[in-house]
């Protein structure tokens, strides 16, 4: 569902949270304006997509975001989400693609991405992440695609990054990074 005026609908998370055994849950553009949760916890025990970009959220990321064992995509682009990628981001632990680009989030890319294993798309260009990229992001043997561009990344490129050999696509323009990758 997509296109879809829900913003009159404050508690959309509570209603569909009642959905236990909900695998996919996409609402794109549905002028949503917050995840946060009345109840304190969502209950998406069997979710494995999360697809809400371009939306309102204008708040930090909910805790339960990172509660999800069976979560493989994650798409919050697009949003005017706050805060910090926060390090519990390492308990999705079944997630190959990860999307939060185009937000208001800050600070550094958490070295914690590295030990999500499985993941082989992230996209985190336009968000003012700032620092290095973490040299754990090397750790990342399936990667495919990473997308970093237009950030405050600075310092040099991992080497690590070099010995990604399923990596086809890196986007890190619009930075201070120096170095080269061999």
């Amino acid at each position: 569902m997509s296109w879809v005026d829900l913003h009159r609908d404050v508690h959309w998370l509570d209603s569909l949270s009642l959905l236990s055994s909900l695998s996919e849950l996409r609402l794109p553009n549905c002028q949503l304006n917050n995840m946060i949760s009345s109840l304190g916890y969502v209950n998406f025990t069997s979710l494995t997509v999360l697809c809400l970009p371009s939306n309102n959220f204008n708040h930090n990321m909910p805790n339960w975001l990172f509660n999800f064992s069976s979560l493989w995509s994650l798409d919050l682009s697009d949003n005017s989400l706050k805060g910090q990628i926060r390090s519990t981001i390492s308990n999705l632990q079944n997630l190959y693609h990860l999307n939060l680009s185009i937000n208001m989030l800050t600070g550094r890319i958490p070295e914690s991405l590295g030990q999500l294993k499985h993941l082989e798309i992230v996209l985190l260009f336009s968000y003012s992440s700032c620092g290095p990229i973490p040299s754990q992001m090397g750790n990342l043997s399936s990667l495919s695609s990473l997308y970093l561009g237009t950030n405050k990344l600075n310092d040099t490129l991992p080497k690590n990054l070099g010995l990604l050999s399923n990596l086809v696509e890196l986007s890190i323009e619009n930075n201070f990074i120096e170095g080269m990758i061999t």
